[in-house]
């Protein structure tokens, strides 16, 4: 576990990263430990469109990010109508942010070619 210091044994969330390594430094103890820092890239999508399963099959086939299921991220606090706007601007400007995102449309696309889809998509986006 990352918070967790190999050194001193305790647990802090709030360690500081210092670039050069990378390294992930113990604020109590400040034992340096090797930390891969790597972009970090959501699936996000509609309840039901395979985002869990094609991150599955992303599994040990990207190594240039973390890919995540954005599901992960539903909390509560964030379950609102007005969190509706972010499709909005999803289609209107996704194309325009670095690195651009990509709207797949998977009706009837098998998993892995849609896993091939998003890791090309990954490298893509890494290279630049």
């Amino acid at each position: 576990m990352i918070n967790v210091c190999f050194n001193c044994g305790q647990y802090h969330a709030d360690k500081i990263i210092d670039p050069e390594g990378p390294y992930a430094i113990c604020p109590a103890c400040g034992y340096k430990h090797a930390f891969r820092q790597l972009p970090l890239l959501m699936l996000a999508g509609a309840s039901g469109v395979g985002k869990s399963t094609v991150g599955w099959h992303l599994a040990g086939r990207v190594k240039e990010a973390i890919v995540l299921d954005a599901d992960i991220l539903w909390r509560p606090e964030f379950n609102k109508p007005e969190d509706i706007r972010i499709n909005r601007w999803l289609q209107e400007s996704g194309g325009e942010i670095e690195p651009r995102i990509a709207l797949l449309n998977t009706t009837g696309v098998a998993v892995e070619q849609t896993a091939r889809q998003v890791a090309l998509w990954i490298s893509e986006c890494i290279k630049d």
